[in-house]
């Protein structure tokens, strides 16, 4: 117990932790593209967006960043240099999707179900792999 307690304190296990986290996401992401398929757009869209908020939150914590918004982490990862610029627009483009749908805001109505494909295929090829 103590050698694991060294090795926690060291910090050699918080890559393990943020692992585990990055898989339950992707189990949550592969749940949002289901919806997709399924036509619950709106699912699909809500998913997303708590997948995408949470894994820069985590990413963000993980290089001792600690902000409180969504916007100001992905400012500050920017600045951090652990973003590029191009992604942090796609990222505040996209989360506008989903915040779109889980506030069941009426601009979500115009968002088409090849949007919500690209939202969730940035979430797994860019957001999962941080």
């Amino acid at each position: 117990i103590e050698a694991t307690l060294e090795d926690m304190e060291a910090g050699l296990t918080e890559d393990l932790f943020y692992q585990r986290e990055v898989i339950l996401f992707g189990d949550l992401l592969e749940q949002a593209e289901e919806f997709l398929k399924k036509d619950f757009d709106l699912a699909a869209a809500i998913y997303g967006r708590a997948v995408l908020e949470t894994v820069i939150k985590e990413f963000a914590i993980k290089n001792n960043i600690k902000e409180k918004g969504f916007e100001e982490t992905i400012v500050a990862l920017k600045k951090a240099s652990l973003i590029s610029q191009p992604l942090e627009h796609s990222l505040r483009a996209n989360y506008a999707i989903g915040s779109a749908a889980t506030h069941n805001k009426e601009e979500f109505k115009t968002v088409s179900k090849n949007d919500i494909k690209a939202f969730l295929n940035l979430i797994r090829d860019k957001v999962l792999t941080m």
